[in-house]
């Protein structure tokens, strides 16, 4: 299995790969989702991924994400 910031890393800088595709499913209350585009890279840490929401910024650690998918499709699950 692959690790989380590996398909991350790959998402980001693999230029075949169309980041508006990639969605990822995390626990905070129940089943959460965001998309890849929301991600703020320079305020994310080592920890957590820096999402953009309407007012905020939610930081969502690794743990808590559950799933990955491609065009709706789970690619990846923890």
């Amino acid at each position: 299995m692959k690790h989380l910031t590996d398909i991350i890393n790959k998402i980001r800088w693999d230029k075949r790969e169309n980041e508006e595709e990639y969605s990822f499913g995390y626990f905070d209350n129940g089943l959460q989702t965001f998309d890849f585009k929301s991600i703020d890279f320079e305020q994310s840490t080592k920890f957590a991924l820096a999402v953009k929401r309407e007012y905020e910024i939610k930081f969502i650690p690794f743990h808590k994400i559950k799933r990955v998918y491609k065009k709706g499709e789970v690619i990846w699950e923890r």
